[in-house]
């Protein structure tokens, strides 16, 4: 319990905006509430695979706080944050795929064991859908919360409000039924 008290103190410590907190927390929330799996009977053992998967989802939880630190330096370095988020994914791809990588083959020999091959069959597929999920689904979901736009929706916008038309009030007024029709 203390292990995980500090491990959530210093995702807090990192993240600083109320909003990246609040991003961290959601996601250390997530992590520790499937992580926990209770058998139906307190005297009965957990199985291996459901200790592989609580293991696995443990071991996720330190890499999306690094992505968003890079996410933070690039825009540091004065990236604007579209291409902060791009570049901070493209820099921890290869670390992400080699940890990943290691991961799987470590476990390969595992899978002959008559005991410990249902957990090493969960740990090569947690281990490789989380690696999916770190490389397009953390960026995209951070650039959702954030609201983090495109340079070319930017334009668009801008574009937009400089002609000072509203679109959606042309496009309902288009659609409205005319009097000889």
């Amino acid at each position: 319990m203390a292990c995980s008290a500090s491990a959530s103190i210093s995702v807090l410590n990192l993240c600083r905006s109320l909003s990246a907190t609040a991003f961290c927390a959601a996601g250390r929330a997530l992590i520790s509430s499937t992580s926990r799996f209770k058998c139906g009977n307190f005297s009965q053992a957990p199985s291996p695979s459901t200790i592989g998967m609580s293991r696995d989802l443990k071991r996720r939880d330190r890499t999306p706080v690094i992505t968003i630190r890079q996410i933070k330096e690039n825009r540091a370095v004065g990236l604007d944050d579209y291409h902060a988020v791009i570049e901070a994914t493209v820099q921890r791809t290869r670390p992400v795929i080699l940890t990943a990588l290691a991961a799987v083959l470590a476990f390969i020999p595992l899978t002959h064991s008559v005991f410990w091959g249902s957990m090493a069959y969960t740990l090569i597929g947690g281990t490789a859908a989380g690696t999916v999920l770190i490389l397009f689904f953390l960026p995209a979901l951070y650039a959702l919360w954030f609201r983090i736009k495109s340079p070319a929706e930017h334009a668009r916008e801008h574009k937009a409000a400089s002609f000072g038309i509203n679109f959606s009030f042309a496009r309902s007024y288009a659609t409205l039924p005319r009097a000889g029709s």
